[in-house]
């Protein structure tokens, strides 16, 4: 029996506190050596807690930098698309409609309006170059109810002008009290705020690097986290 090794890894157990791997490294044993040797000595709870901890923040870690790689892809495949449709022009005005009325959110893409004309256009440029079906889609409304119009009515309006089954409609949000509202433009928008919410990366992160693209925009991480 080693003696010398044995009293040392002990020794390093109770006051470093060494996982078992760290101890044979250290003492150039087995690792079932060094199980035999200080079996009767667990690491404490607290070192225990600790190391759990830093094992998820580095595994929360790795995923942020994963994500983060596969937005920087997308990115680019975003800036491949603005080289091959950079004639189009619904390709050039669906990225400067997201652009300026858009969400800036890294994992989805989402746009609204008071104009349908508005909306069928982006929607027109998301279906003709994006994989999306309708079913990816979510509409919800803001609206006001003292314009002569029914929740229903309202809500029937944009689905119908935006040709959307109602199963992409989400709950509509009634407004009922617009701090910035003095009640002097009330039939101004009587069919409320239309907003398209698409959940995907791919998707946002594409028509970002396009923007960035037609933009000439160097900041590299824009848009990423």
């Amino acid at each position: 029996m080693k003696t010398k090794e044995k009293i040392e890894a002990r020794r390093i157990r109770v006051e470093e506190q060494l996982s078992l791997k760290d101890i044979a490294e250290r003492l150039g044993v087995s690792k079932g050596t060094a199980s035999l040797w200080v079996r009767d000595l667990p690491l404490s709870q607290k070192t225990v807690e600790s190391r759990s901890l830093r094992g998820s923040v580095k595994g929360a870690k790795t995923r942020r930098d994963d994500a983060m790689r596969i937005r920087v892809d997308y990115q680019n495949a975003g800036r491949e698309m603005a080289r091959k449709y950079k004639d189009d022009p619904l390709f050039m005005a669906g990225c400067m409609m997201h652009w300026a009325e858009g969400t800036k959110n890294k994992n989805m893409v989402g746009i609204c309006n008071t104009d349908f004309y508005f909306m069928k256009l982006w929607l027109k440029f998301i279906r003709r170059f994006f994989d999306i079906e309708v079913t990816d889609m979510a509409l919800s409304v803001h609206c006001y109810l003292d314009n002569g119009k029914t929740l229903r009515q309202i809500e029937t309006y944009w689905l119908e002008k935006l040709v959307l089954p109602r199963s992409c409609l989400r709950q509509t949000v009634v407004v009922t009290n617009h701090r910035f509202s003095t009640g002097a433009k009330k039939n101004k928008h009587p069919y409320g705020v239309a907003l398209i919410r698409i959940y995907s990366t791919e998707v946002v992160q594409k028509i970002w690097g396009a923007i960035k693209f037609f933009a000439d925009i160097k900041d590299e991480d824009k848009w990423l986290d």
